[in-house]
């Protein structure tokens, strides 16, 4: 009994407790009835509920049967990058490499985004090796008639092409300085374009190379191409942000990070129109993103007097949410 607790903080330390000797208490009855691959599916049971703690049990319990297993390995790397324990994910992904290097791409495209400069790069070149070799496989499976391997992943052009897509961003921005790095971003992105035209991120990131370059006409191109595979056409204001709420994608087209870059490229080409269309449908989707906010104000504000009032509304709503997610998550020194 802990002096100086309501009956409430009480309650909820024991109903903790209490939880807490629940998933121990699951974990401990595996160990003499589940095989790895059953451990492994309840893994993702407890990620499809968001339970991290008890999947990481499950996790180190399937790793203790067999420390290389290499859907084990992968399951959970994939975990821990989830949690943000990046270097115990780096050795998972790296043995699962040493043990199995020809065959399976996940585990190259989680390392790449654990690693930097050139070892990604290179780690992202042999996903995409394994990729394209497995495609092959595919289709001369489908082509022979034979029975395809139902351990081995199915390959599609969208994976290659954002692959290639990884590689360019590192040339964007951490690779930047490095010799040839513009020449090796082009190739990239025209590499990412030509296996999957349909890509929206290769067009937005040849979009943010194009402006890099100060080619703003072609910069403009390539984002409009981005926004027509993934944002509707303009129709009736009130009509579309009515659809907007009440279908919200459960997997969008584009990762919220991207949306936001999509709509500083469009503030930077003067498409402020198209620009507020895509920050709306990222307040529609989460309305407690600060930058979302900002951006919103910034771009109303750009476009003169008779737009001061709506930026300041904004720019004041983005410091509303600033200030109540700063009071409300706790803050570590």
């Amino acid at each position: 009994d802990v002096p100086g607790l309501s009956k409430a903080e009480k309650r909820k330390i024991l109903e903790e407790k209490r939880e807490k000797k629940k998933a121990e208490t699951a974990v401990k009855k595996t160990k003499a009835k589940f095989t790895v691959d059953e451990l492994l599916d309840k893994v993702e049971e407890c990620l499809d509920s968001f339970n991290y703690d008890v999947a990481q049990k499950f996790c180190q319990r399937a790793l203790e049967l067999e420390p290389d297993n290499l859907r084990a390995l992968e399951v959970s790397g994939s975990l821990l990058l989830e949690v943000g324990d990046g270097e115990k994910a780096k050795q998972c992904f790296g043995r699962a490499v040493e043990l199995s290097p020809d065959e399976g791409f996940t585990k190259y495209m989680c390392l790449g985004q654990l690693l930097s400069g050139e070892e990604a790069v290179a780690c992202y070149n042999k996903g995409i090796q394994v990729m394209v070799a497995q495609r092959q496989k595919q289709r001369t499976q489908v082509e022979g008639a034979a029975a395809c391997d139902p351990d081995s992943q199915t390959v599609s052009s969208q994976e290659i092409s954002s692959a290639y897509c990884s590689i360019a961003e590192i040339y964007l921005t951490d690779s930047c300085f490095e010799d040839s790095a513009e020449d090796k971003c082009l190739e990239s992105l025209s590499r990412a374009i030509e296996e999957c035209p349909t890509n929206p991120e290769a067009h937005l990131l040849m979009a943010s190379y194009r402006l890099s370059k100060d080619s703003r006409d072609e910069a403009k191109q390539a984002i409009e191409k981005s926004l027509s595979l993934w944002l509707p056409d303009r129709r009736d204001a009130e009509e579309e942000e009515e659809e907007m709420e009440e279908n919200v994608p459960e997997e969008p087209p584009l990762p919220y990070e991207q949306r936001v870059a999509t709509s500083k490229i469009l503030i930077e080409l003067e498409m402020m129109s198209a620009a507020e269309r895509v920050l709306a449908g990222l307040l529609v989707e989460d309305d407690e993103v600060v930058q979302v906010w900002y951006l919103l104000g910034w771009l109303h504000y750009l476009q003169g007097e008779d737009h001061k009032s709506v930026a300041r509304e904004n720019l004041q709503h983005a410091l509303k949410v600033c200030y109540v997610l700063h009071t409300t998550t706790p803050m570590h020194p």
